[in-house]
């Protein structure tokens, strides 16, 4: 008899597209969001355990501070800021 598969679930794949509108004007994103993150992540001793709540702190402090108030968002864990934020610093 066959063990029954366990179910997984799919992690969405984002893109820039689904990005908060007006995020990447001027390349603000590429230029200040994702190394702000990457300075942050590179402070820990040992950056591949950073967790998820720590880094959803620490996106929203430097997203805050970068966009203020012309592109409001609030980071959750696994939305599109914090997965691809996170796929650009651990991809470099």
């Amino acid at each position: 008899m066959k063990e029954p598969k366990a179910e997984s679930r799919k992690a969405r794949k984002y893109s820039n597209d689904d990005l908060p509108n007006g995020c990447q004007d001027g390349g603000v994103w590429r230029r200040n969001m994702v190394p702000t993150y990457a300075q942050f992540v590179a402070s820990y001793e040992d950056p591949w355990v950073v967790q998820d709540d720590n880094a959803v702190a620490a996106m929203q402090v430097a997203w805050d501070a970068i966009y203020g108030r012309r592109v409001r968002h609030t980071i959750e864990v696994q939305d599109a800021v914090f997965t691809i934020v996170g796929f650009f610093v651990y991809k470099s």
